[in-house]
């Protein structure tokens, strides 16, 4: 009797290697909007008659450009890290960046608007304290000149 030994190929996901990957897409991120940006100022002419002629299709395309090298740049990154199964581990960087992102870019939101509401209650609050002072000083006047102007009220 003999014993056969059957090896069996165990697929593992190398999470390491798709944090590597994100960390490369969010690096490269932000990388790529500071170079966008200084080639933005270069093209601005200041004193002609329109200055950001062609500025919106430019940060458009940047824009998709810079996500589109963020994401391929950071899937390569995880996919030769992993060793093997490279295209299943760009796949996982690529959703586990847009995750990360969405989260991140949800958050970003959410304070803008906290933010937002904040100085539109401050602004309300004064507003309403500035009419409410403004309210008594023209009432105070008011009742100054309705007492004083009883007499001249008769005369006529």
């Amino acid at each position: 009797m003999s014993v056969v030994y059957e090896a069996k190929d165990i697929k593992t996901i190398s999470w390491g290697s798709i944090i590597a990957g994100i960390v490369t897409v969010m690096a490269v991120s932000i990388l790529l909007p500071t170079l966008g940006s200084s080639l933005g100022f270069a093209m601005v002419e200041p004193k002609s008659d329109d200055p950001v002629n062609g500025v919106g299709m430019t940060v458009g395309l940047w824009t998709v450009f810079s996500i589109v090298i963020s994401l391929f740049t950071g899937s390569f990154i995880a996919g030769r890290l992993a060793g093997y199964d490279g295209m299943i581990h760009g796949f996982l960087n690529w959703a586990s960046a847009l995750l990360v992102a969405s989260v991140l870019g949800a958050m970003l939101v959410n304070s803008s608007i906290k933010t937002a509401g904040s100085a539109l209650g401050s602004i309300a609050s004064a507003t309403g304290s500035m009419i409410s002072s403004g309210g008594e000083v023209l009432g105070n006047g008011l009742s100054r000149v309705g007492g004083g102007g009883g007499g001249w009220a008769e005369f006529v």
